[in-house]
């Protein structure tokens, strides 16, 4: 049944990839903004790779599916609700990192944990990879938002 979800949320995310590529284009260069796009991008596009492929949270199961597309949904909320722009995309994915660590705690909540090819560390791991690289993304929004502050800061001057 939610096995349709994962090439919608592809879809979504790849939706999601070409209107931020339309948004930045009329936008002045600003590479950090572009490497933690590029970097958010990539740790999305690898998790529906990687879930899709060969399961996160251990084999297919509905409770991982929907770990997965609630972090999405967070992150894709969380960029939307911030317009894109870099202060509120750093929010959005600390959010996304958090929301992946907490898929830690609900993964082994639902036992997943015990089921052939999965265990805690396992879980642990992944989904710390996961959410280091949505940290990482959330560091250099954070890092770019500050860089167009001091601009706009040198340009009333």
């Amino acid at each position: 049944m939610l096995n349709i979800f994962l090439p919608l949320l592809a879809l979504a995310l790849a939706c999601s990839v070409i209107f931020m590529i339309i948004l930045r284009i009329a936008k002045p260069e600003n590479r950090t903004y572009k490497s933690a796009l590029g970097l958010g991008l990539f740790g999305g596009f690898l998790i529906l790779w990687i879930e899709g492929g060969v399961g996160i949270n251990g084999p297919s199961h509905a409770v991982t599916e929907w770990i997965e597309i609630g972090v999405f949904s967070i992150g894709i909320l969380g960029a939307i609700l911030g317009r894109f722009q870099a202060k509120g995309m750093s929010y959005a994915l600390l959010a996304t990192g958090f929301a992946q660590m907490i898929g830690i705690g609900v993964a082994v909540y639902f036992g997943l944990h015990t089921l052939q090819g999965s265990s805690i560390p396992e879980i642990a791991i992944i989904n710390s990879f996961f959410a280091l690289i949505f940290f990482g993304s959330a560091y250099l929004f954070r890092k770019a938002s500050t860089m167009n502050e001091m601009d706009s800061d040198l340009s009333l001057t």
